[in-house]
């Protein structure tokens, strides 16, 4: 068995949470989508606030460069000082402010910068702070606006120009929109800076946030959904073929996946019935021919190699064994009682032979013809074969006990106690395969261990032994069992023309 092989075996219901392909296959689609969603909102709020974003900062700019137009050099250069701002000019500047503040809602503040000798030093000429839109108070007139680290202020006085993020400063936080203010010789002597309120940008952008991740919240509910149903949807004739799988593991070949729906799983279930069937009547067939021959050679026969013809040479070690007083008990049973009597004693055998790991060739009427170490390898084969024989006796034994508490003894008759057994085994090379014709075959040993085998069988008659093993197998066997044995002599047997050393148990 393979390490991995009780793994593969486990049900369906041993799988954790996490190691089922539905959930797993949501989760990943799940993810996914997650992911992907992620990305949109990204794309969506990046793109939503840019727009947004350029569309104040257009505002700002058109703002600032309208108001720097609007504005006389001649009066802005009235004002020095904060002695200046009850002038009719200061007045007039801050009526056109306050009508810009009360038009444009976020306008924070508007303020006029005039520059001085010292670069990045301006001073302000005008700073108009619209009433409730900001704490601080505007600056006086003549007070001094370092500008030294913002370069876009200073680009204002050159052309307009609006800052790209909100910036701060001790009037707050804003997004600023600067433009110069020409004079009628073309000098640039002043800017004018329009602040945008801060606040509403940020709620702006969480506004554009929200609704980004109200539409991909919705889009995961809707898309996870269907990522969970379509997780069920392969879960469901996942389940049903695992379990079917399952239960022709476990021996049940019955088991059926049954009609599903028309698709790659429904043609999936379909070929696994068959599978099924195919494998169902393979077994039937295995298991009845089975009963024909050794179970060893139906396999061998249902398998790869099939019913080829030939064979090897193989070592083995062959028993032969017959029942001692059948014919005289047989001319007491009628025919149907024969079978039934020899079907009863030799499952008694079989199932000894199985046990030992032997193969049965034959059944010849009462006698048994079987092989140790073919068609399957069978190491040790010798003191299988021996172990057998006295498993045999054994199971003979209790046989004759059972027949006669039963009284269905039929040797009772004919005054016997019981029935005896000869058995022969001898140790060498035959040829073992398939022998036969192109309609019918049979497997088969060929070859002179199996008439020596034979000849020791009889030999027990001679002998008034049981058991006879040739020197070829006891030389093979533990010591454990060579202990047990005795030495018979050496004995001639037909069809060989030296003698044969035989031992009995």
């Amino acid at each position: 068995m393979r390490p991995d092989a009780a793994r593969k075996r486990g049900s369906i219901g041993d799988l954790k949470l996490w190691q089922r392909f539905d959930v797993r296959l949501t989760v990943f689609y799940g993810s996914f989508i997650l992911v992907t969603l992620v990305l949109m909102i990204g794309a969506f709020y990046n793109g939503g606030v840019k727009i947004a974003m350029d569309g104040i900062r257009e505002r700002l700019a058109g703002t600032s460069v309208a108001i720097a137009h609007s504005i006389d050099p001649d009066k802005l250069a009235q004002l020095r000082d904060k002695a200046d701002k009850g002038t009719p000019a200061y007045k007039a500047l801050f009526e056109d402010f306050a009508a810009i503040s009360d038009a444009e809602k976020d306008v924070l503040s508007i303020y006029v910068l005039v520059p001085t000798e010292k670069p990045g030093i301006f001073k302000f000429a005008f700073d108009f702070v619209a009433p409730g839109k900001r704490t601080v108070a505007p600056a006086d007139v003549g007070r001094t606006y370092d500008a030294q680290s913002n370069a876009l202020l200073q680009r204002g006085l050159t052309e307009a120009t609006v800052e790209t993020e909100i910036a701060s400063d001790e009037w707050g936080d804003s997004l600023s929109g600067y433009a110069p203010v020409i004079d009628r010789q073309g000098k640039h002597v002043a800017l004018v800076g329009v602040d945008g309120d801060a606040n509403a940008i940020r709620q702006m952008k969480r506004t554009i946030f929200g609704g980004a991740f109200l539409l991909s919240s919705i889009a995961a509910i809707v898309l996870g959904g269907a990522g969970f149903v379509v997780g069920r949807q392969v879960r469901e004739p996942l389940v049903r073929v695992i379990g079917a799988a399952s239960a022709i593991s476990a021996g049940d070949l019955e088991a059926r996946v049954g009609p599903m729906r028309l698709d790659e799983f429904g043609i999936l279930g379909d070929h696994f019935d068959d599978m099924a069937a195919g494998l169902q009547e393979r077994e039937r067939i295995r298991a009845t021919f089975g009963r024909y021959v050794s179970e060893d050679v139906a396999k061998r026969v249902l398998g790869k190699e099939g019913a080829r013809m030939g064979g090897e040479v193989r070592e083995v070690t062959v028993l032969f064994s017959d029942l001692r007083g059948y014919s005289t008990i047989s001319e007491t049973l009628s025919p149907t009682e024969t079978v039934e009597f020899l079907n009863e004693y030799l499952s008694v055998m079989n199932h000894e032979i199985d046990k030992e790991g032997g193969c049965i060739i034959e059944f010849l009427g009462d006698a048994i013809l079987a092989v140790f170490g073919a068609p399957s390898a069978l190491e040790d084969h010798p003191a299988h074969a021996m172990r057998c024989a006295m498993a045999m006796r054994a199971g003979l034994v209790v046989f004759n006990e059972r027949m006669n508490a039963e009284g269905r003894a039929p040797w009772q008759k004919k005054g016997m106690e019981g029935l005896g057994q000869r058995i022969g085994i001898h140790t060498g090379n035959v040829v073992a395969g398939n022998l036969g014709s192109k309609v019918r075959v049979k497997y088969a040993v060929i070859g002179d261990a199996v008439n020596v085998a034979s000849r020791c069988e009889g030999l027990n008659k001679v002998l008034g032994t049981e058991i006879l093993c040739t020197a070829s197998t006891w030389e093979l066997l533990p010591e454990d069992l060579k202990s047990q044995l005795s030495d018979k002599g050496a004995h001639d047997v037909k069809g060989r023309a030296s003698k044969v050393q035989v031992y009995a148990i």
